[in-house]
């Protein structure tokens, strides 16, 4: 996809060892919640007491919603992992040998995950360190979600475009929701020409966060989008905090609302329904 040879942040993951082929990731965090699956089928399957130990640890240890945690907790953490560790050395023995003309050892799920938490102590509690690093990646997978639905509901896209343009927007909906930015209002800039990048130093205008009234601008003449695009916006809500009068039906005697393209609305003024009085 072409992201991780650009990215040069903390990345959270499951431990593949791909990942830490990339030289230009600045860290690394493991995620948690595949730690403590794996923890739990060691302790099921195998019977291991270590497993459950580490399980409990690693479960106390997320609770704590403070990031980065105190100094003093810091330490403390690091030295009840290194003991869950040593428990665990003692319960597995030592690491075997290879066989004659065998550069590995064969060795069982429990093992591997051990020797994961093991060399990986740094990348498993980086989190406890660094502001506004998850200690799961969670957030990742529930934003491919949707597009695992639409697989599993429509079998494919049409087109390769097609599906290139659903994900660009799904993309873009997940970049606003989690920067705090009204949906709505992000679309609407995005139709206009302006969408809302954060962090880029070329976004002109701020990001309007979610939470308070937002009046956006009339529209330049000339600009194809119609009047309901800039009505006052509930950002709580997602949706016009008022509503256009209804649309005649063709059926109707009275002419249709005209909204053109061009069309000059600043002496628009729309109707408001009872339920919104």
């Amino acid at each position: 996809m072409g992201v991780l040879p650009e990215f040069k942040g903390i990345l959270v993951h499951d431990c593949w060892k791909t990942y830490f082929t990339y030289d230009n990731i600045k860290s690394h965090q493991l995620c948690w919640i595949h730690l403590i699956r794996e923890l739990v089928a060691a302790t099921e399957n195998d019977g291991m007491r270590w497993s459950e130990e580490m399980g409990d640890f690693l479960s106390r240890a997320i609770g704590n919603p403070a990031r980065p945690l105190p100094t003093a907790e810091q330490e403390s953490l690091s030295k009840e992992y290194d003991t869950v560790i040593s428990r665990g050395q003692a319960e597995l023995g030592p690491d075997p040998e290879p066989a004659p003309g065998k550069k590995r050892v064969k060795r069982g799920k429990s093992q591997n995950l051990f020797g994961r938490l093991k060399s990986f102590k740094e990348f498993v509690l980086t989190f406890t360190k660094v502001p506004d690093v998850p200690p799961t990646n969670n957030g990742s997978e529930q934003d491919v979600r949707k597009g695992k639905i639409q697989q599993n509901v429509s079998h494919c896209f049409r087109t390769k475009e097609g599906a290139s343009l659903y994900f660009d927007i799904m993309s873009y909906i997940v970049t606003l929701r989690k920067n705090d930015v009204n949906i709505f209002s992000g679309i609407v800039s995005a139709m206009k020409g302006k969408p809302v990048i954060p962090f880029s130093p070329a976004t002109t205008d701020p990001p309007i966060p979610s939470g308070k009234p937002n009046l956006l601008p009339s529209p330049p003449s000339g600009q194809d989008l119609c009047a309901s695009s800039f009505l006052p916006i509930s950002q709580d809500q997602g949706r016009p905090a008022t509503s256009l009068p209804p649309l005649q039906n063709e059926r109707s005697s009275a002419p249709p609302r005209e909204c053109r393209s061009g069309g000059d609305l600043s002496s628009y003024e729309p109707s408001f329904p009872k339920f919104f009085s």
